[in-house]
């Protein structure tokens, strides 16, 4: 694994848009082992099912109409964005590198108009998970949580 980020594009060899056949297959090709579960999204603007994958190594997987739309990485992923935000570390830290994160009361995350988004741990200020979309989700995303509320 190459345990790279890229906002609106990739984790490491896994691009968004990508088929859920080629996503597995390259997990297989990786020897990760991954399960399935089928979220219902009915109340959703388009109620359409996700699939998500999660696989061993710490990355998950969405789908909607096999499509890659959404992935997010927790421990034990090792990777980082490129301007070193990963997992793990203390969202103080996080802020200094990107001065443009803002928590958002509603989603509950901080989002980066850089492209990613983090959950971050309320017990230790640290960073849970960091998730990327791709950049049509993206947003999208951004247009609902203008505010801070839906929209």
């Amino acid at each position: 694994m190459e345990n790279k980020i890229v906002s609106f594009k990739c984790v490491d060899d896994f691009e968004l848009l990508m088929s859920k056949s080629t996503i597995e297959s390259l997990l297989r090709d990786k020897g990760v082992n991954f399960c399935e579960e089928i979220w219902d999204n009915s109340d959703c603007t388009v109620p359409v099912n996700w699939i998500v994958l999660r696989a061993e190594n710490g990355i998950n997987f969405f789908f909607a109409k096999d499509k890659l739309f959404k992935m997010y990485v927790e421990h034990p992923y090792e990777g980082e964005l490129p301007n070193g935000i990963r997992v793990g570390m203390n969202m103080d830290d996080a802020i200094k590198i990107d001065k443009q994160l803002s928590f958002d009361d509603w989603e509950e995350e901080w989002i980066s108009p850089n492209g990613y988004w983090i959950e971050s741990s309320l017990s230790n200020f640290s960073a849970t998970d960091v998730s990327v979309l791709s950049k049509e989700t993206g947003v999208e995303y951004a247009k609902v949580t203008v505010g801070n509320k839906p929209t």
